[in-house]
């Protein structure tokens, strides 16, 4: 599907963001979005390679599933 979320390369990111702030809370949103930004500064090279790398794999099984949705260990 044109608009898949597994086929898209934002989607790993924000769940590398979503899986740090889990369990988390703050009491102002300026603390929350200063977690968000110190999160994202923090995604290294190596996560995002890591993620580009299964690409292959990630269209093949979006393609298997006829647009279903999938799930890996890293997003």
């Amino acid at each position: 599907p044109p608009q898949s979320p597994d086929l898209n390369p934002i989607e790993a990111v924000w769940q590398i963001i979503k899986q740090r702030l889990r369990g988390r809370k703050w009491k102002t949103v300026a603390e929350f979005k200063a977690a968000i930004q110190r999160i994202y500064n923090g995604i290294t090279l190596a996560q995002i390679r890591r993620r580009i790398a299964e690409m292959p794999w990630r269209c093949k099984r979006v393609q298997e599933l006829e647009g279903g949705r999938i799930r890996s260990k890293l997003w």
